[in-house]
């Protein structure tokens, strides 16, 4: 009787260690696939914020360039120098670039009253290009860098549309960024018409 009642009280213990030992491996293996998880959202994350990154670094000589304009006349990075540009790129068939263009209008006057110029590049085809800028009736230095053969995009970094890169008066890079009223570069370079220095680059 006595015997059996320590095996009886043996094989209790030794259950109850087992049962110990499957649930401690299953919290590990919980914890373990939640930190995988973990650690997969921050990447994702990291990714996402790095595709948004455009333009060169700020404070940076902005890179030499040559793009056509309408009327088939050659332009280069030099032919800006002296005066605050902003380069606003865009491509044909991109929603928001087309919901921004129109905006266009009212915004080139009011920078060009501050003695800075915005100007677009494509990376459509002229055809394509004329159609995009239709309605802005001349009122908008535009530039054709048709990809992949004009290596502008490129060579700015662009990897989004609409994207802007601004330059100051000696080609050094102001500010880059997207053009739209949450992007507190966007806002500060149409309303100062670029003429600051460099915000930090935090990239």
């Amino acid at each position: 009787m006595h015997y059996s009642l320590v095996q009886e009280g043996v094989f209790i213990v030794e259950s109850f260690l087992l049962v110990s030992s499957i649930l401690l491996w299953v919290v590990v293996i919980l914890n373990l696939l939640l930190t995988l998880a973990l650690i997969r959202r921050v990447n994702t994350k990291k990714e996402s914020t790095q595709s948004l990154e455009v333009g060169p670094p700020l404070g940076s000589q902005a890179p030499d360039f040559s793009a056509q304009t309408l009327n088939d006349e050659t332009m280069t990075l030099e032919q800006y120098a002296g005066r605050p540009t902003t380069f606003v790129f865009v491509s044909p068939g991109c929603g928001p670039c087309s919901e921004f263009i129109p905006s266009l209008t009212t915004l080139v006057p009011q920078m060009r009253s501050t003695g800075a110029e915005l100007v677009l590049v494509s990376n459509g085809t002229r055809a394509e290009t004329a159609e995009m800028v239709r309605e802005l009736a001349d009122e908008v230095p535009v530039l054709i860098a048709t990809r992949p053969d004009n290596p502008f995009f490129k060579s700015y970094s662009i990897t989004l549309t609409p994207s802007f890169c601004s330059l100051d008066e000696q080609g050094l890079v102001l500010a880059t960024g997207h053009p739209n009223d949450s992007d507190q570069q966007w806002r500060r370079i149409t309303t100062d018409g670029a003429r600051q220095k460099p915000l930090v680059d935090r990239r």
